[in-house]
């Protein structure tokens, strides 16, 4: 789930500091305690620690300023979408927010509005721009949870069967691995991955089924669907354009959200359903979609 927030990364900062701090010390005692070349490896030791301490502290600053960001924001679009949504339409119809347009009443979903101080202490009012609040009839949204986990288990089991492939060429070809060493590592890597994500798509569906209809709030910079909250653009994340699918089964907005990695540019997809009879407007959503400084064009 694309989000600059995400534990993980909290997680992986805590990791780094774990490694950078007791470096620090044991290279700061032993360059004290020993002289000549011992000296100076136990004072790169320290040296390296601080290098992993300070990644670790920045890391954390980043992490906090994102969740405060995105907390704002979220809080911001639910004050929004309530806002607009105060009126008396249908549980089940889905309209666009915008100038002059009419407004759907909110279902009942998983996550509740934020407060009035919740919504104040949003970041930017401007960034609270809402695009589209929608809500979906039991029926709709069942039906979508039950797709999503099965399309969510298939990617997971997929990406861990190309993982467990090209790991184990790349290791035979360019390390010169034998084939049990490649097939183990890469099997174990490839399955890492696998259980990862299966349990993020399980998450996900108990989430999803833990309500009998749900609703989506859309913004140029994040999607709010039914409690959880993905980034389209940030510091980090790019949006990589968005595209109605609806050849195979009920249809689905299409987000994809970019972002640069060691290895070199990855992409995520959000999918959102669409609630019966918007399909129009959905495609007209898709064709308008604001593009910020760093987007890439909407795809068609």
């Amino acid at each position: 789930m694309p989000r600059s927030s995400n534990p993980l990364n909290l997680l992986s900062a805590w990791l780094l500091a774990m490694m950078g701090v007791p470096c620090t010390i044991l290279g700061l005692v032993g360059a004290l305690a020993e002289s000549g070349t011992m000296r100076l490896v136990w004072g790169m030791l320290a040296v390296g620690g601080v290098g992993m301490t300070w990644g670790a502290v920045q890391a954390l600053v980043a992490w906090r300023r994102a969740e405060v960001r995105e907390s704002g924001h979220e809080a911001a679009l639910y004050a929004a979408a309530r806002r607009d949504s105060a009126g008396s339409a249908p549980a089940a119809q889905a309209v666009p927010v915008g100038a002059g347009a009419a407004t759907p009443q909110a279902a009942p979903t998983a996550a509740a509005a934020p407060s009035p101080a919740q919504a104040a202490s949003a970041p930017a009012a401007a960034d609270a721009e809402v695009l589209a609040h929608w809500t979906y009839a039991p029926d709709e949204w069942s039906e979508y949870t039950r797709r999503d986990l099965s399309f969510r288990k298939g990617e997971a089991l997929w990406i861990g069967l190309g993982v467990l492939l090209l790991g184990t060429l790349l290791l035979v070809n360019r390390e010169g691995a034998s084939y049990g060493i490649a097939i183990g590592v890469s099997a174990f890597v490839g399955g890492a991955i696998y259980v990862g994500r299966l349990l993020q798509a399980r998450s996900a569906h108990a989430a999803n089924a833990a309500t009998r209809g749900g609703e989506v709030i859309i913004s140029p910079h994040a999607v709010l669907l039914n409690g959880r909250y993905h980034v389209l653009q940030d510091d980090r994340f790019h949006f990589g354009g968005v595209r109605l699918v609806d050849d195979d089964g009920p249809p689905v907005l299409e987000f994809t959200v970019t972002w640069g990695t060691r290895g070199g540019p990855t992409n995520e997809q959000v999918y959102v359903p669409v609630p019966r009879g918007r399909e129009e407007e959905a495609r007209a959503l898709a064709a308008s979609f604001p593009r910020r400084p760093g987007m890439v064009g909407t795809r068609e």
